[in-house]
């Protein structure tokens, strides 16, 4: 317990210019004529400003997001606010994703300092698997796509007038597909199916049989029948 001394003509002047921590002190209280009085006295402080910060995040990376001090408790009423893009109420609005900073400040000039950080919805993001026709003039191509990011549900257009996540059926070509998520936020991507070379089926030469093979006695059916055609693929 600290002991504070004080002239009795001073005491004014004394108590407004001396701090004092939260404690417990002694005073001892001395007039002109010598005569000494003794009390106590407890300093108290306030509780330290304690803030509840929600926020929204923008969509599709645009600046409609927002954060806002949503309940400030402790310190001294009333409390004033100033964050860092400019906003000097409780609530920031327009913001893009990023850091942002809020001062509050309370009756007595006691400061807190909170950060908030906002993440953009990105939107959808797709991945795909592509199944080429098997033959040349073929429709049994597909595509499967795998949907992640943004808010779901998805709303899906194919170029097809499909509006599932896989197709199939396909013949070679180019397909594309539009996606939105729920927040309003969408995606195109465009896909290429392939299909294998035709075949190419061409004569390449026709050879007589030289027949030497028959024997003498057989000969003539021989020559009539052994005749052959050479076949190339290419």
């Amino acid at each position: 317990m600290e002991i504070i001394r004080i002239h009795a003509v001073m005491v004014c002047k004394e108590i407004a210019c001396q701090t004092f921590v939260l404690g417990t002190y002694t005073v001892w209280v001395i007039d002109g004529l010598g005569c000494q009085g003794i009390d106590t006295v407890t300093v108290l402080e306030p509780t330290a400003i304690s803030n509840t910060i929600s926020s929204v995040a923008p969509s599709c990376g645009s600046n409609n997001g927002s954060a806002e001090v949503t309940a400030s408790t402790g310190g001294v009423l009333p409390y004033s606010y100033q964050w860092s893009n400019g906003s000097t109420s409780a609530l920031a609005d327009s913001l893009l994703a990023g850091v942002y900073l809020v001062t509050v400040t309370d009756d007595n000039l006691c400061v807190t300092i909170e950060t908030v950080n906002i993440t953009s919805n990105a939107g959808p993001i797709i991945t795909s698997n592509i199944i080429d026709a098997s033959c040349n003039g073929g429709n049994d191509g597909g595509i499967d796509l795998m949907i992640s990011g943004g808010t779901a549900p998805y709303t899906i257009d194919w170029s097809t007038g499909e509006h599932t996540e896989d197709i199939s059926g396909l013949a070679a070509g180019i397909y594309d597909v539009t996606i939105f998520d729920d927040a309003g936020c969408g995606v195109v991507q465009v896909f290429s199916v392939s299909e294998p070379m035709p075949i190419d089926l061409s004569i390449a030469a026709i050879t007589n049989a030289s027949c030497a093979h028959c024997r003498w006695y057989d000969f003539s059916f021989c020559f009539r029948r052994c005749r052959w055609i050479q076949l190339s693929l290419v």
